[in-house]
């Protein structure tokens, strides 16, 4: 998978396809084949999701002379054509270049994404087509609807209306599409690279999209994808990954990471981006000194035999119709070194300029013609935990040298579980020379912990009948709980009717996003600023439209509950929340002060407590131990939240 650490040393011999056609560039309508996650631009087939619809044989007539004076019609074939629908890739698409049927262009754009539901296509020779983008808010088409089939949100799709099979062809000629697709991060900027996007920017789609992705918190990311990105950008690091095999989610994250040489770990509780081929460098980089070591380092040496001349990276080329090229470098000093060309392939498909590939195939091509020398220290625990694999260190590879060797972590082991020394595993960046400063003494700085910390805030608040469809008497109630820090991944609730003895009520996973009110809110105000919470800020996003007056993100400031439509969040920390829909369930549109709490929440989310004790004029204690993967709160420690369930409001009579 990587350049550096020479994985891919021996890649085996492509996989021959049929008819030199990969495989997602063949039409099908196999079952439960997962649909094409894309960014960048790339050429794809689609997968049918109808059956022919009004199919239709036309009659192919030819007149001959059947006599002196007349003439004869005759049929000699037919053209045949219905309607069909395919789904093509994850949406929404920004652009479609071009459609290819039966590999020949048959028609070419750009056409760019506009406002509206589909772009209506004409084929020449081939039909008619109804191209949807894969928006949010797309409706179903007119002819599948009443088939019975759905509106396909989220998905880039097409409707042949009709589409020509041609003459004495029965079954759908091959169709491809090119198509550009941007990443959609909230408050991320695509930067421009011809048509393909930043790998950390893929990277960070693919774990968090909630359809596509793993559905990880974008909060739970740091800011080094930006600082990362920034540098890809700069060497015009750009690729165009298609998914569309049954593989995990984190075998392509990992594949797309190898890209650049990338890895992704953890720090201070949070997600964090390295590549291990950007430059570093070493000036500040962690020294491992004779007294941070536990046992000599192991160094091996016998490497020089075994560096490559000649390096062979396989893309897929954009300019030759998104055929598969070979970019190739060569290294004479190492051929001179070995006496061999010992060749070195890589398989990069997802790259699809030659400009790219050819600056890839080089960088790695220098690394492979250079010797691989590498080895394993024992180092203190304090000393090396916390390093993570692609950081920089500076060895001393013995008391007397009067050097540090510039090295890249390639792992990090212990020998055994009570051990209080870790392996490190490393390789000499040959690209830089030693240094010879002389360390300065070393403090190990301290290192923070994450435990099941206390709620910093929650609220209890009675559901109102048209939220819950809890009929009086009984109740409905939600708890509305905000982490500390993103490590912890759910709650615990408890009861009590005394404040004495709390017994187990129901477990949550879901989290609140909390804020106080920036500035007063009228009752006929219909935009607030919050003062947020830092954790799980950036979990929610804006609404459509028909999704606010929906009621997906609900809101709740004292009594009223309101419906989110946008949802911004700023450079300082503040969220935006325009168009408020107000009142929502039968509460009262009132009156805010400045600084009041507000709390959050996706509605699907909301944690709702029932129970025969919560009835009218009753009153009731709760507490909440949050809990991480390795640590649960005390429940002596968690805070008591009263809440007092009022008696129904009786009409004086007139």
């Amino acid at each position: 998978m990587s350049f550096l650490f020479r994985s891919t040393q021996a890649v085996a011999a492509p996989v021959q396809s049929l008819t030199n056609v990969q495989a997602e560039r063949v039409a099908t309508n196999e079952e439960a084949r997962p649909l094409p996650w894309v960014a960048g631009t790339v050429r794809l087939s689609l997968t049918w999701i109808s059956p022919a619809i009004n199919p239709q044989a036309i009659p192919i007539t030819t007149t001959y002379q059947s006599g002196k004076d007349s003439t004869s019609t005759t049929t000699v074939g037919y053209t045949y054509q219905a309607a069909l629908a395919g789904a093509i890739c994850s949406g929404p698409v920004d652009t479609l270049h071009a459609i290819y049927i039966d590999t020949v262009k048959v028609w070419e754009g750009p056409l760019t994404a506009v406002a509206g539901q589909f772009a209506f296509i004409t084929l020449p020779n081939y039909g008619q087509a109804r191209f949807y983008w894969g928006s949010d808010s797309q409706l179903a088409d007119s002819l599948l609807e009443p088939l019975g089939h759905p509106a396909y949100r989220g998905q880039c799709y097409v409707v042949f209306d009709p589409l020509i099979f041609g003459r004495d062809r029965t079954s759908a000629p091959q169709v491809e599409f090119v198509v550009s697709r941007r990443t959609v991060i909230p408050g991320y900027t695509n930067p421009e690279l011809s048509g393909d996007v930043c790998p950390i920017h893929a990277a960070i789609e693919l774990a968090t999209h909630p359809r596509y992705g793993l559905g990880i918190y974008l909060s739970d990311f740091d800011g080094s994808g930006e600082e990362t990105s920034a540098k890809l950008v700069e060497a015009d690091m750009g690729i165009s990954p298609l998914i569309n095999n049954a593989q995990s989610l984190p075998q392509s994250l990992a594949e797309m990471l190898g890209y650049f040489d990338g890895f992704l770990y953890q720090k201070n509780g949070k997600y964090r981006f390295g590549s291990a081929s950007l430059p570093v460098d070493f000036t500040d980089a962690l020294i491992i000194d004779t007294a941070d070591q536990t046992d000599f380092p192991e160094i091996d040496s016998d490497a020089f035999s075994q560096v490559s001349s000649e390096t062979r990276l396989v893309y897929t080329d954009r300019d030759r119709e998104f055929k598969e090229s070979v970019a190739i470098h060569h290294d004479a000093a190492a051929h001179a070194l070995n006496g061999t060309q010992e060749p070195v392939t890589f398989q990069r498909r997802w790259i699809t300029r030659q400009s790219v590939a050819n600056a890839q195939v080089s960088k790695a091509g220098r690394r492979a013609a250079l010797p691989e020398v590498g080895g394993k220290v024992m180092v203190h625990y304090s000393k090396g935990i916390g390093l993570n694999p692609g950081d920089p260190i500076r060895l001393r590879p013995f008391p007397q040298a009067n050097y540090l060797l510039n090295c890249r972590v390639t792992g990090i082991a212990h020998r055994r579980s009570d051990d209080a020394e870790l392996e490190l595993q490393f390789v000499l960046d040959v690209a830089n020379q030693v240094s010879g400063v002389t360390p300065a003494p070393y403090t190990p700085p301290e290192q923070p912990t994450y435990d099941a910390d206390p709620m910093p805030f929650e609220a209890v608040f009675v559901l109102p009948v048209e939220l819950s469809g809890v009929a009086e008497p009984e109740m409905a109630l939600a708890h509305l709980g905000v982490r500390a820090h993103s490590l912890i991944t759910g709650y615990n609730v408890f009861h009590s009717t005394d404040d004495l003895n709390y017994a187990f009520l129901s477990q949550a996973r879901f989290f609140a996003v909390t804020g106080t009110l920036t500035a007063d809110l009228l009752e006929d105000g219909a935009d607030a600023v919050i003062d947020a919470h830092a954790v799980d800020r950036a979990t929610l996003a804006t609404q459509t439209p028909s999704q606010a007056d929906a009621d997906t993100v609900l809101m709740f400031l004292g009594d009223e509950i309101l419906s989110v439509e946008g949802y911004v969040v700023g450079a300082d920390g503040t969220v935006s929340l325009s168009n408020l829909r107000r009142g929502r369930f039968g509460t009262l549109a009132v009156d805010h002060e400045v600084g009041e709490r507000a709390f959050l929440i996706r509605r699907e989310h909301l944690h709702v407590l029932r129970k025969d004790a919560f009835q009218q004029d009753s009153s009731h204690y709760f507490k909440s131990t949050s809990y991480t993967i390795a640590k649960e709160q005390d429940i002596a420690t968690a805070p008591v939240l009263p809440l007092e369930i009022p008696e129904p409001l009786v009409d004086n009579p007139t």
